[in-house]
């Protein structure tokens, strides 16, 4: 057999017939990246993926695995399933790779979505900075405003951070610190007013 390339090598019929029938099981097909091959459709489709699925993502393998009426084969190069599940783990792993890390690692790769980045993507971004723009011109006035009047730019948001505790604290405790600091006073103003009674007293017995 030879290739486009002029490579020559030598496949016996053995290998190509079937071994009950004797046919010789080769048809006409052809090989086009999966790009090309949208919109395509035939009766029976090979998804040949020689050199790993590491470039196969969710879109592509949709379009890869639909374009047969009858059968699909999926067929996957071992050697860069296995290089590739290795690369990815940590060095000094030395766990083997079985069977089923392999087709982990295929179905992971088929079953990638990636976000494709959009013209709208652009808009929004300019739209963003444009907004930024916007809100520091706009707090550049405020400040201004706020210095030509002799007052700090800021000053009422730090009181507003500062006193941000104290008015979280709810209603229903205040009025207890309220009734407490009532029943403090009280008690301190009947100290005050017995001592003073002691007081008199004692001047009192003095005088006389």
């Amino acid at each position: 057999m030879q290739n486009a390339k002029g490579r020559e090598g030598l496949v016996p019929w053995t290998r190509l017939a079937d071994p009950k029938t004797g046919r010789v099981r080769l048809g006409f097909g052809r090989a086009m990246t999966v790009d090309a091959a949208q919109g395509v459709t035939s009766d029976e489709h090979i998804n040949a993926m020689p050199r790993g699925s590491s470039a196969m993502t969710g879109f592509t393998s949709y379009v890869a695995e639909s374009r047969h009426v009858h059968r699909c084969w999926t067929a996957v190069s071992e050697g860069s399933l296995r290089e590739a599940e290795t690369f990815s783990r940590a060095l000094g792993d030395i766990r083997p790779v079985t069977v089923n890390d392999l087709y982990d690692r295929l179905a992971s790769d088929m079953g990638r979505h990636p976000y494709k980045s959009l013209a709208v993507d652009l808009a929004k971004a300019r739209l963003a900075h444009e907004e930024a723009n916007t809100r520091w011109i706009r707090q550049n006035h405020v400040n201004e405003r706020t210095r030509q009047k002799g007052q700090s730019p800021g000053g009422q948001v730090r009181r507003q951070v500062e006193e941000g505790p104290i008015r979280d604290v709810p209603r229903a405790q205040w009025d207890d610190v309220s009734r407490k600091l009532r029943k403090a006073g009280y008690a301190a103003q009947d100290a005050l007013n017995a001592a003073r009674r002691v007081e008199d007293l004692q001047e009192r017995r003095r005088a006389q």
